[in-house]
């Protein structure tokens, strides 16, 4: 049951023959001064009346205080060379959808690591070294070795580079999506290269 009609429609392709499965999508959208309050919400539909995953981000606002710019976080399923158009309305329309549940991701700190939750799954990062991960479990299965997976820079004289983590930092966070941010250094010998 639709009261009104979206204020945005935006289409999403999958343009390189791979299924897609709650894939992330972070675009930014620009609306007209005084369209929308900076208090509204967001409610994002597909075109078969399903709910999509969405986080919001307000980037800018207008002199009037209405959002100038958002960024928007979805997950969207398609099929291989699939499309799928996206219907964004104020939160506040009176409008049915399915609802989808998922569960957003959790960090737990311990030490020398970090996990991170999805839900399904568990990726265990070590604090100290800079790995792809330590460990990941899906179903409380593990479906990697530990410690078997490992960062390493070679340069053009063949000599290795081994990463160094100094610290990190939650660069973003919402319900759909988490960066995490490691400062450190690459050491070989005595020399040093740092990174961020």
């Amino acid at each position: 049951r639709i009261v009104s009609d979206p204020i945005l429609e935006i289409t999403v392709e999958e343009t390189a023959g791979i299924v897609r499965n709650r894939e992330p999508v972070v675009h930014g959208i620009p609306f007209p001064q005084g369209l929308i309050a900076e208090t509204s919400g967001f409610l994002v539909v597909d075109d078969e009346g399903n709910s999509v995953p969405v986080a919001t981000k307000l980037l800018a606002n207008w002199t009037d205080g209405s959002i100038k710019w958002m960024l928007f976080d979805f997950q969207v399923s398609l099929p291989a060379k699939g499309k799928k158009s996206l219907q964004i309305y104020s939160k506040s329309t009176d409008k049915e959808t399915r609802q989808e549940d998922f569960a957003p991701p959790k960090l737990h700190k311990t030490p020398g690591k970090i996990s991170v939750h999805t839900g399904k799954a568990e990726i265990e990062l070590d604090v100290c070294k800079l790995l792809p991960c330590s460990q990941i479990t899906v179903a409380g299965h593990p479906v990697l070795r530990e410690n078997t997976s490992r960062i390493v820079l070679i340069d053009e004289a063949g000599r290795e580079w081994i990463p160094r983590i100094d610290n990190w930092t939650v660069e973003t966070q919402n319900p759909l999506r988490m960066v995490l941010a490691f400062e450190g250094a690459f050491m070989s010998e005595d020399d040093v290269h740092v990174f961020r």
